[in-house]
């Protein structure tokens, strides 16, 4: 079984990360400010205090994703599409 990426604290300010697969990923405490997740699959990933404002997220598939109230989310995000 393939593990997981370990993102935790990266740097992704802008990142296109249009259509990626990151399920089950560390993206704990990561900056993706403004990033391009369009269609991306982060289902089970960590976003545990990661920085979202801007990002775009349409399309992206969030079922299961850990956060805590420390995410920060982009403007106008419905959170209970995650619950």
């Amino acid at each position: 079984m393939t593990k997981a990426a370990n993102l935790h604290k990266a740097n992704l300010h802008k990142a296109n990360l249009h259509s990626a697969i990151a399920v089950g990923t560390d993206f704990s405490k990561a900056n993706l400010t403004e990033a391009n997740l369009t269609d991306a699959d982060l289902r089970m990933a960590d976003l545990c205090g990661a920085n979202l404002r801007g990002a775009i997220l349409d399309g992206t598939k969030l079922h299961g994703v850990k956060h805590n109230q420390h995410t920060r989310w982009p403007a106008g995000f419905d959170m209970e599409r995650l619950d």
